[in-house]
C-alpha cells in the first residue's frame, strides 16, 4: 500500500480578484490511482482494517465515487476480497463514469441498492464474505453506517501537520483554509490537526451536497468527537469554535452544477492548468470566491485544498461534449 506523501502548494496570487493571496494544496497530485484526498482516507481505512485483524473490505458509494475507486484499486493490488455497495448513480444514464469503469476493471463485485436499503445491503455483503471464511470490515462501522467516524479524520489530522511544516519552511501563515465538504472527513481531520497543534484558525468546509446545515454539522461533529475521544479529549468549546460550515453554495446538491461552475472549470484550466470537476472542486472553489466576497478582506493568505476528482473532470468533458 502506498503511503500518502506531501503534495505541492501552488501560489496563484490574487486570482479571484478580491485582494486575497490564493494558494492551492495539490492533493490531486498524490501519486496513486489518480490522486485526491480519498487516497489519504482510503489508506486510513485499510490500515484500520488490518489493525482490527479483518481481511475483507466493504465500501459504499455512488458509482462515480472517488473513494470507491481508490479502495477498489488498493484491494486489487493487495488481493483483498471486497464488495462495493452502490447507490443510484448521478449523471447521464447512457454514459458510464470513469470511476465506475475503473472499479469494474479492478474486479470488485458491485451490489446495487436503493437509498433506503443500505443496511440490508451491508448485511448481505457481510454474509457473502463470511461465507468465504473472511472477516469483513465495513468502512463506515456498523450496518447503519456509524461507529467508525474517527478513522477517516486521522488522514487529514496528519495532513494538517504537513501544512504547518510548509508554513514554517516558507515563513508564512494561512489565515484561512478552505476545503470541499462532502462527508466531512477531510474537514474534520483538518480541524483535529489544528486542535492538536494548538493553532486554532478559520477552516471552512464548502458543502457540495444537499445536506441541511444541521445534518452536515452533525456528521462533522461526530468525526471530530470520535477522533478526540481516541486521543483522550472531549469535544469542547475549543472544538466547537473551530467549526465553519457553509452550505449556501451547493448549487442544489451532489452532482448538480450550473453555468457559473462550468465557467470556473474553464477559467482554472485556462489560467492555471489546474483541472477541477463540477461535483467537488470547482463548485467548492466557486463557493470560496463567494465566501470571500462576503467575508471582506480579513483573510490575506488563503489555502484551498484541491481534493482531486480527476476522473470526474473527464466525465464532465464527455457529458458536456467539450
Amino acid at each position: 500500500m502506498m503511503t500518502a506523501q506531501e503534495t505541492p502548494v501552488a501560489a496563484l496570487g490574487d486570482i479571484l480578484g478580491k485582494g486575497h493571496e490564493i494558494f492551492i494544496k495539490r492533493d490531486d497530485l498524490l501519486p496513486f490511482s489518480f490522486g485526491g484526498n480519498k487516497v489519504r482516507i482510503a489508506e486510513a481505512f485499510v490500515r484500520d482494517m488490518k489493525a482490527r485483524g479483518d481481511d475483507a473490505m466493504i465500501f459504499y458509494g455512488d458509482r462515480c465515487s472517488n473513494l470507491c475507486r481508490v479502495l477498489a484499486n488498493i484491494c486489487a493490488i493487495e488481493e483483498i476480497p471486497a464488495i462495493m455497495i452502490a447507490a443510484k448513480a448521478h449523471g447521464r444514464a447512457d454514459l458510464e463514469p470513469f470511476n465506475s469503469r475503473l472499479i469494474r476493471q479492478f474486479g470488485v463485485p458491485v451490489l446495487d441498492c436503493e437509498s433506503g436499503g443500505i443496511a440490508e445491503a451491508v448485511d448481505e455483503a457481510f454474509a457473502r464474505l463470511r461465507a468465504m471464511g473472511r472477516r469483513p470490515y465495513y468502512i463506515y462501522g456498523n450496518r447503519l453506517g456509524t461507529g467508525n467516524e474517527a478513522v477517516a479524520a486521522r488522514a487529514y489530522a496528519e495532513a494538517y501537520r504537513g501544512i504547518a511544516a510548509w508554513e514554517e519552511a516558507h515563513g508564512m501563515t494561512f489565515d484561512l483554509i478552505a476545503v470541499p465538504y462532502g462527508t466531512g472527513a477531510t474537514l474534520s481531520g483538518l480541524i483535529c490537526g489544528a486542535l492538536e497543534a494548538g493553532t486554532p484558525r478559520p477552516i471552512v468546509g464548502l458543502s457540495i451536497s444537499s445536506r441541511t446545515y444541521e445534518r452536515a454539522y452533525g456528521l462533522l461533529r461526530e468525526g471530530i468527537a470520535g477522533y478526540l475521544r481516541e486521543h483522550g479529549r472531549d469535544f469542547d468549546e475549543a472544538a466547537e469554535s473551530m467549526i465553519r460550515l457553509e452550505t449556501r453554495f451547493n448549487k442544489g446538491g451532489y452532482g448538480l452544477y450550473d453555468e457559473e461552475v462550468e465557467a470556473m472549470i474553464a477559467f482554472m484550466m485556462t489560467r492555471t492548468g489546474i483541472p477541477m470537476d463540477p461535483t467537488y472542486t470547482a463548485k467548492a472553489f466557486l463557493g470560496l470566491k463567494h465566501y470571500l466576497e462576503e467575508e471582506g478582506r480579513s483573510f490575506k493568505n488563503v489555502l484551498f485544498i484541491h481534493t482531486g476528482g480527476t476522473p470526474l473532470y473527464f466525465d464532465y468533458l464527455t457529458e458536456s461534449g467539450r
